[in-house]
Formats: C-alpha cells, sequence, structure tokens
C-alpha cells in the first residue's frame, strides 16, 4: 500500500516536527494540531496528486486491518530523521487512529459507513485536515472492559471531543441492547457538571420513546470514567450532509433544509411542552442524525438529549484555535449555536434551541457547519432562485434573532412556520425524508408502547445501589 504508507509518513512526520511535546505526553496534541495539519498539506501536495489522494484515503478506510497496519509501520520506518524510540509508541498509538477518524468524515448519502471516498473529494486548504486528524488519544482500546459498567465491551471508536470519547458498546450477556452507543465522560469539569444536572438527566430517562429521539438508557455515575448509554443508531450526521454537497458542488436545497429543520423542530418541539420543559440547549449538526431506512430515504433523529445541558454548562472559551476548527468543521463548535442568552449563563429556554435550529437551517442552505448566523436581509438574495421565499428567509432571520421575544416561542410554533412558509410536499410531516443519494438501509423501529422494555432504565448512583427512575 504505498500511498497508505506516504500518507502515513508525512502525517508521522509534521507530528515529529510539531508535536514532539504531545507524543511525550506532556500536553494535549490539539495544542499542535494545526501546525501538523499545515505540514501535512504542505507534504501531501507535494507527493500526491489530487486522484492519487482519493485512492489513498480510499485504501484508508476500506482495507482490512492488517493490512492498514503494514502500512502503518512501513510509514513509520520511512519517516526522517527516523523516529525516536522515546515517541514511537505514542505515534504508532495516534496514527492507528487514522482510518477510524477518516470514516467518520466520510459518511455521507450513499454511503453511511464511510469506506468510500467521493469523486468530487478534494482537501483545499490546510485547515481541512483537521477533519482527518484526531483531537487526542482515547481513554480505552478495543476490547476494554471499562470498570463499573457491567459487562459492557468497546469495540469502535465513534467520536473524541474535548469533554468525552463515544464509543460502540457490546454486552454478550445482552445481545439485544448491543451495540449500544456509550458516551464517556472525560474532562474533569464535565464530570463535575453531573451531579447538579442529576434531575435532568433523570428526567430524560424517564422520556416515553419517540421515533426521532435517541434514548438515553442508562447513567454509570459511578463508573470510570462516568458514562451515558444511548441507543445505538446507524447512518451520518447533518456536517456529513453538508460536506457531501460541496465535494459534489450541489446547488443549495431550500426545500430539503426546510423539511430537515421542520423534522428536528418538531422533535425538540414535543419536549418543549412537556412540563416541566426539557430543553435540549446543544443541538448542533454533529448531534443530528440522519439513518437511512429501507425503503430510500433517511429518518432524522436527535441525539445527546441530557448530555447537551451539561455540554452546555461547561466555558465556552479557552480552547485552543485548531480545537475550535475542528470542531466547527466537525459540527461540533457549541459556541456558534448558542443563543446570546444562553452564553449569557441565562436558564434553559426553549428559544436558545429554536436559535440553534436557525443556525442550522442557514448551514444547510451554504453546505457549511463553520458559517456563521446571517444578519440584515441580502443574505438571502443568493437561495430566492432556487425556491427560497421571502417568508423562509424572515422566519429564519427572527430564529435567529439576537432577542429572544423575535423568535418563535418553540419548537412546535417554528415547524408550524415553516410549514406555513413552504410549498406543499409529498414528506408532509413524515418522520422519513428523501435525500439524494441515500442508500437502504434496515428500518430502526421502536417497540410497542406496550411491549416490556428489555433494560430498564437507570441511573447508577453508587457502588452498590441502583436508584431505578
Amino acid at each position: 500500500m504505498p500511498r497508505v504508507r506516504k500518507l502515513v509518513e508525512c502525517v508521522g512526520a509534521s507530528l515529529c516536527e510539531f508535536a514532539t511535546a504531545a507524543l511525550a505526553r506532556l500536553v494535549p496534541f490539539e495544542t499542535a494540531l494545526l501546525e501538523v495539519a499545515r505540514s501535512t498539506h504542505r507534504r501531501v501536495d507535494g507527493s500526491m496528486t489530487v486522484s492519487d489522494l482519493r485512492a489513498c484515503l480510499r485504501e484508508l478506510v476500506s482495507s482490512p486491518p492488517e493490512t492498514i497496519e503494514l502500512g502503518l509501520h512501513d510509514g513509520v520506518a520511512d519517516i526522517r530523521p527516523p523516529v525516536s524510540e522515546e515517541f514511537r509508541e505514542t505515534l504508532i498509538a495516534y496514527l492507528e487512529l487514522l482510518p477510524e477518524v477518516a470514516r467518520q468524515a466520510l459518511r455521507r448519502p450513499g454511503d453511511p459507513e464511510g469506506t468510500s471516498v467521493p469523486e468530487g473529494f478534494t482537501i483545499r486548504r490546510p485547515e481541512d485536515w483537521l477533519l482527518f486528524l484526531p483531537d487526542r488519544l482515547p481513554l480505552f482500546r478495543p476490547g476494554d472492559l471499562p470498570n463499573g459498567l457491567d459487562n459492557w465491551r468497546v469495540e469502535n471508536l465513534r467520536g473524541l471531543g474535548p469533554y468525552a470519547e463515544v464509543w460502540d458498546g457490546y454486552d454478550d450477556d445482552q445481545p439485544e441492547l448491543s451495540p449500544a452507543c456509550l458516551k464517556f465522560i472525560t474532562d474533569p469539569k464535565a464530570r463535575d457538571a453531573l451531579e447538579p444536572h442529576l434531575p435532568h438527566i433523570k428526567q430524560v430517562l424517564d422520556l416515553e420513546p419517540h421515533v426521532g429521539l435517541i434514548a438515553l438508557r442508562s447513567a454509570y455515575l459511578a463508573s470510570e470514567p462516568p458514562c451515558l448509554e444511548y441507543v445505538h443508531l446507524p447512518g451520518y450526521d447533518l456536517a456529513n450532509l453538508m460536506h457531501n454537497a460541496r465535494w459534489k458542488n450541489d446547488r443549495p436545497r431550500p426545500e430539503q433544509a426546510a423539511l430537515i429543520v421542520r423534522r428536528v423542530a418538531r422533535l425538540v418541539g414535543r419536549l418543549h411542552r412537556l412540563k416541566p420543559a426539557v430543553v435540549h440547549r446543544a443541538l448542533k449538526p454533529s448531534n443530528i442524525l440522519l439513518s437511512p431506512t429501507e425503503t430510500g430515504g433517511v429518518s432524522v433523529w436527535v441525539s445527546d438529549l441530557g448530555w447537551g445541558q451539561i455540554e452546555a454548562s461547561l466555558p465556552m472559551a479557552g480552547l485552543e484555535v485548531s480545537q475550535a476548527i475542528r470542531r466547527s468543521l466537525r459540527g461540533s463548535y457549541g459556541p456558534l449555536y448558542a443563543s446570546r442568552q444562553q452564553r449569557a449563563g441565562g436558564p434553559p429556554d426553549p428559544r436558545d434551541d429554536v436559535y440553534a435550529i436557525g443556525v442550522l437551517w442557514y448551514q444547510l442552505l451554504v453546505k457549511d457547519p463553520t458559517a456563521r448566523p446571517p444578519t440584515g436581509s441580502s443574505w438571502a438574495n443568493d437561495f430566492r432562485r432556487f425556491g427560497f421565499s421571502d417568508g423562509q428567509a424572515a422566519l429564519l432571520s427572527s430564529c435567529v434573532s439576537k432577542a429572544a421575544a423575535d423568535r418563535p416561542s418553540d419548537g412546535i410554533e417554528l415547524a408550524d412556520l415553516i410549514v406555513a412558509n413552504s410549498s406543499p410536499t409529498r414528506n408532509g410531516d413524515s418522520a422519513a425524508i428523501r435525500l439524494r443519494g441515500s442508500t437502504f438501509h434496515e428500518a430502526v423501529r421502536l417497540r410497542p408502547k406496550d411491549e416490556e422494555p428489555p433494560h430498564r432504565h437507570r441511573v447508577r448512583v453508587d457502588e452498590d445501589e441502583d436508584e431505578e427512575v
């Protein structure tokens, strides 16, 4: 695999040049990732054509692990000057993450697993490499059995962030629940924020199952680290959808954007009208999932219920520039979606979610998860010839208004207003939406209400007590 070998050499050499402190485990990798990305871009640009890079990434995400392992060790051996033995183990552990991080970046309609590369794919800027570079080393490795987590075994790394890491979990004693999505809260400040949010977590655990809301099944607060167990769902997220549209040079699709945000608004609006209201507070592209159905459409799902309010309570300042850029590219940079009132520390309000949905709506139009909310009115001119109406433009602008009173009061009102300002569509308010390029997949079905749940929700309070909620 000469191309994968060359990519490993380029990334590895860049890490050895700009991230020696991180390789020595003295500082986090995020402190050097921007320089690593720039160096990788220079090295790859000087040694591969665009088509070579596509072929390289295709091999990286689709080849068997043992083949990748050979290319990885050969690429490390090619680095000049030779890698110091002091750094070799950490460097290899970091480079081993490249295939899974690349698959996460390449999930999209037509390939929800991310095991291929679109024909129009290209890396135009050095910063684009941040989408393919891991933030850090994970706490676990595949096959680990985390302490205090019953019999769950972690296998596939799904995501790495500054506060948490997410794995596919398998329990051989409960195969009907496997895989699960296990979110481990690794950041000390995030762990400290768990206790004051315990009533909110219990409220989320007690929610009735509903198509479109990814259920929080259990919260293990005494495990090390604490863990939130969610239902596993295959597919890709809105950031993947936006990147794919740019790689394909697709035209703006206002009708499709309206369908998606209307569905999201209706889902969270259902929560807004509970007593007391449940406010997500961390809606962003990375936690709006699109799951392919067996009929060729996709269903829209909202994830991170419970975790959203914990994440929103954490300080928004102080991130490394590279981390902020990467999280923006991944659609997970919270400050982009936080209303003025939320940033000021105000209490949760459904209009915080409305603001975030407005930002999502605009980003879907411009196909860019790094885009900031629009200002003024001229921004809408670029989309009118594609069917974006004046009423939709005014409604989107009201969603991202600085004044909470100018926004729709909750998700249900927003969804109704989207319907009132849109052309009739055959989808109506169906849970499934048809997108170009989506693939068939086994449909995800929730159990009937009268069926006994296979696993009661619980909050693990201490090592000897389970509190049923």
